[in-house]
């Protein structure tokens, strides 16, 4: 039985997570509509990680429900928990720790085809697509991670999420371990490829210039609880919390920054 598509592909309602006697997350909210793309800021340790990986299962939710689709992700049978995998997938913050740097490009792309069956001439076709996608040229199929600068690193764990053609893309503050001129580069792909696929997708973040180039909607998440929330216009030209005032008004040239978000609103 097939997940059944939904205007609202993600609903997060009341989620709390806690390690131990500590909460990270306060019955979190949030929504992710078919096709946009939300931006979740807040500083470091506000729970943004760990929103993440409840969401894809590596994090047991102790309270609320993560629902894709319209299906509960906790009333999942096997199957359908395999087909939710596939269809949500994650790029992590530093790709040379998720990469294995026994395996080759191809070999990682492959694998993420068919764990069972990772065989590269099988896929080779898909595999030298993927890499052209991601402005890799397909001659580096048969090199190792380490053999790549971070940019490239980084654009091959973007290749390994798309290459299944998932429903709802997580980037896990992505360009945070990458200088800035491959910081513009990887953002100037994520865009082209937000486009081009139309892919729904839940940016995390921590910059907020950043986050007001590629998302359509922002939620702000404060010590474990979402706090404001809406159109990536609204909240930043109209703050109403006062952490988010804080958050726009750290932004170095934030007179210009909410200058450009008015003229664009």
């Amino acid at each position: 039985m097939n997940l059944q598509p939904a205007a609202v592909v993600m609903d997060i309602t009341g989620v709390s997570v806690r390690f131990g006697h500590r909460e990270v997350l306060h019955t979190v909210d949030l929504r992710i509509e078919r096709g946009r793309t939300v931006g979740l800021v807040g500083e470091s340790g506000s729970g943004k990680s760990t929103l993440a990986k409840a969401i894809i299962g590596t994090v047991p939710v102790s309270a609320g429900a993560i629902s894709f689709d319209g299906a509960n992700l906790a009333h999942l049978d096997r199957s359908r928990r395999r087909e939710f995998r596939r269809r949500v997938q994650l790029i992590p913050q530093d790709p040379y720790s998720s990469l294995n740097p026994r395996r080759t490009v191809g070999q990682t792309l492959a694998e993420a085809i068919n764990p069972l069956r990772p065989v590269v001439r099988r896929f080779e076709d898909r595999i030298t697509a993927a890499l052209e996608e991601v402005s890799l040229p397909p001659d580096l199929i048969n090199r190792f991670p380490h053999e790549f600068s971070g940019g490239q690193r980084q654009r091959v764990a973007i290749a390994r999420a798309l290459i299944v053609e998932p429903d709802v893309v997580i980037a896990d503050e992505i360009t945070s371990a990458l200088d800035v001129s491959a910081q513009a580069e990887v953002l100037e792909l994520i865009e082209q490829l937000r486009i081009k696929r139309g892919i729904t997708m839940l940016f995390i973040s921590h910059n907020l210039a950043v986050v007001k180039q590629v998302c359509d909607d922002v939620a702000v998440l404060y010590r474990g609880d979402v706090i404001e929330s809406g159109t990536a216009g609204d909240v930043f030209t109209n703050p109403v919390n006062d952490y988010t005032k804080l958050l726009l008004s750290s932004v170095p040239g934030s007179d210009r920054f909410s200058l450009d978000l008015a003229s664009e609103a």
